[in-house]
């Protein structure tokens, strides 16, 4: 485990808005770009300090709000009316939890412009020092790149060369109000960072559940990025290299699932999993509006969500996930009387017990951003958008036999279904599901629901039967109305 650091450094500024509205103003503590980076130490801040910030980046909002507006939850009746992503209607450009995920994708990358620019200027006074800055280098390029991935996924349509995507900020210019650029600028700025990423990190060798970017990762990012960007051949090509190392393999048993989730415990499918804990203060994002539970009645859950009857009935009860991913027990209602029948709830994220102090649960867990089973799941997708049936087909069903489920023999239309079907249930609940459909050209459809006894019913449009159409303007995230009034050059998405 690498040893921790706090990062005092605090240019990013980010307690204000990508474009302050008050732009002389700087915080008491921040230091001075002449001394920010003088020594080891600093430089070792820099680079722990990029982890902390990639800690805050998963799970929680970053995670929930695109699974609230997608089609596998529904709303209960406990759940407070908060949340406006999931309803559609009501959903505007003011909403303040979007502006906040928004500006922590920024700020981050602020940072890194800030380090990236210092560094060129830094004298490593020994070999192993070098070493050091080149490693940190490389990790800055990868953070960037993913902060830009997941901007661009919120903020654009599906890809297409010429739409528009978010603005390209790639030196540290508080006074900037740079326009949007085209999704081609922002991912080619993306693969430009992941080629420099591997190039830096080249002897960083990946290990199963490292807590630090070394190459695997990097190159499990290329593979979502070139799944995105509907470049098969890439995609294939990256989570195939991964796949044929051998040094991540599938989880093999039941058990292992359920440790492996709800324990945390570090497992040979992990490419990459972060450090966190309670005591040095480096908390991960909660997961509780999944599975709140009532401590002073008995840990009875409360949940604000719980899945579609479709979601559920979408796992055989052979396979191994099921009673990881999910729980059937007893619900309490607004006045906090339990339901005469049970229902089913989240249970993927039931929180690990390093995280629940003082009495308190927090259903907090160590993210766990890349696992090679996401990577078998690209390689079959874009096998089989690039013509190749059999090898999708075979990377479909090894994992599937992984989870206690028996191989398939489907192809055309009917094999593309079970490749999406699968990628639902793997990565349930993990923030894939809405970018997913819109990369299929499918709508958002909510549909049979739970009880609905147990589900907030108004709107019925939004909370049950939504039905959106895939070129829905809302598909696409608004930019962030602070920012659109402070930076005349941004042009807001259409139909916000």
């Amino acid at each position: 485990m690498m040893k921790r650091y706090i990062l005092f450094l605090l240019v990013s500024l980010s307690v204000f808005s990508l474009w302050s509205c008050t732009k002389d103003l700087e915080p008491p503590q921040a230091i001075v770009k002449e001394r920010s980076l003088e020594n080891k130490r600093d430089l070792l801040s820099w680079y722990y300090g990029f982890y902390s910030y990639f800690r805050t980046l998963q799970y929680g909002n970053f995670t929930l709000l695109q699974e609230y507006q997608a089609d596998m939850l529904n709303a209960t009746k406990t759940f407070g009316n908060r949340h406006y992503t999931h309803r559609w209607n009501d959903f505007h450009a003011s909403e303040a939890s979007v502006g906040d995920v928004y500006l922590a994708y920024y700020a981050t990358i602020r940072n890194v412009n800030f380090f990236l620019d210092k560094v060129e200027s830094y004298k490593p006074k020994t070999a192993g020092e070098a070493d050091t800055v080149t490693i940190a280098k490389g990790a800055a390029h990868f953070f960037r790149a993913y902060c830009y991935h997941e901007l661009a996924l919120r903020w654009s349509r599906p890809y297409n060369p010429d739409e528009l995507c978010v603005p390209w900020v790639g030196q540290l210019n508080l006074n900037a109000q740079t326009p949007r650029a085209s999704q081609k600028e922002i991912f080619d700025h993306i693969l430009e960072d992941l080629e420099a990423a591997r190039r830096f990190l080249s002897k960083k060798e990946g290990v199963a559940s490292s807590d630090e970017v070394t190459r695997d990762v990097v190159k499990a990012l290329k593979a979502r990025v070139a799944l995105t960007m509907k470049d098969y051949a890439t995609a294939l090509e990256a989570a195939n290299d991964l796949i044929s190392l051998g040094k991540y393999s599938l989880l093999a048993s039941a058990t292992d699932v359920e440790r492996y989730w709800h324990e945390d415990r570090p497992m040979d499918e992990s490419i990459m999993m972060l450090y966190g804990d309670y005591a040095g203060n480096e908390l991960t994002q909660s997961m509780y509006p999944l599975l709140a539970r009532k401590r002073e009645r008995g840990l009875i859950m409360q949940p604000d969500w719980l899945p579609s009857k479709w979601v559920i009935d979408l796992y055989e009860d052979s396979d191994w996930r099921k009673s990881v991913y999910f729980t059937n027990e007893q619900l309490l209602n607004v006045d906090d009387v339990p339901y005469a029948t049970k229902a089913w709830a989240v249970n993927k994220f039931p929180g690990n017990r390093i995280f629940d102090q003082d009495g308190r649960l927090n259903y907090r867990h160590l993210p766990k951003p890349f696992r090679i089973a996401e990577q078998y799941i690209i390689a079959a997708e874009a096998a089989m958008e690039s013509g190749q049936e059999a090898v999708a087909l075979s990377y479909l069903n090894a994992l599937r036999g992984s989870r206690g489920l028996t191989a398939v023999t489907l192809t055309s239309d009917a094999l593309r279904d079970a490749i999406r079907a699968e990628r639902t249930r793997e990565l349930a609940f993990e923030g894939f599901r809405l970018f997913d459909l819109r990369r299929w050209e499918l709508p958002c459809r909510r549909h049979d629901p739970q009880d609905e006894e147990f589900l907030s019913v108004l709107p019925s449009e939004s909370y049950i039967a939504l039905d959106r159409p895939n070129n829905d303007p809302k598909f696409i995230w608004p930019i962030p109305h602070h920012d659109i009034i402070c930076n005349p050059a941004l042009k807001q998405n259409p139909g916000w």
